[in-house]
């Protein structure tokens, strides 16, 4: 789904941005997500994983949704 925004009308780059928009929302999901079991984990008092998947991949794609999202507005 890579177009030039200069080659689409405006109904399809504001649907292109909205497309961008929720890879931005879940990718703080993630990343939230991730943060939290982390926290959670750590603070139990028995040790605790570190959920850098979840934490990387979130940021991951809230930065692509950004991209994208400016791109296309």
């Amino acid at each position: 789904m890579d177009w030039r925004p200069e080659d689409l009308t405006s109904e399809q780059r504001q649907e292109m941005a909205d497309h961008y928009k929720k890879h931005m929302l879940y990718g703080f999901l993630w990343a939230a997500g991730g943060t939290a079991v982390t926290v959670a984990s750590i603070n139990s008092g028995r040790g605790g994983i570190i959920a850098w998947g979840a934490i990387i991949f979130g940021i991951y794609d809230f930065f692509k949704g950004l991209n994208g999202y400016i791109t296309y507005k």
